[in-house]
């Protein structure tokens, strides 16, 4: 920002540069590039398996876009856990499944309060 109109300047909200970014970023960024091999790291035995899982996961036959993105969003959160809370495959794999079941617990919920309210408007409309 510039203290003259206290606006962002041009390049204060973009993405940050290569050089800004934190060791664990770079990790993961070179591991969710499958065209790449994966860069050394503390991390490389266990993102590799991920990396050939994954890679094998949207290798089937049938597999569209969408799968991938999917996938792709999937193997980025097992690698997320991996690299930024430091967990083994296992504890990764915990974690996202965890994740699964209180999203759905979450849809559930959301599906419930909807419902409800939209009868209470139902009623209301009614009485009027």
């Amino acid at each position: 920002m510039t203290e003259e109109n206290s606006q962002p300047t041009e390049n204060e909200n973009a993405e940050p540069q290569e050089d800004n970014k934190t060791e664990e970023q770079k990790i993961m960024d070179n591991f969710l590039d499958l065209d790449n091999e994966l860069q050394e790291s503390t991390f490389k035995e266990e993102l590799s398996i991920l990396r050939e899982a994954w890679g094998t996961e949207i290798q089937k036959p049938g597999c569209t876009q969408c799968i991938k993105n999917a996938s792709r969003q999937k193997y980025a959160h097992l690698g997320s856990n991996i690299i930024f809370q430091g967990l083994s495959i296992e504890q990764s794999k915990q974690i996202h499944d965890l994740t699964q079941e209180l999203n759905k617990e979450h849809q559930e919920v959301a599906k419930k309060i909807q419902d409800k309210v939209k009868a209470e408007v139902d009623k209301m409309k009614e009485e009027s």
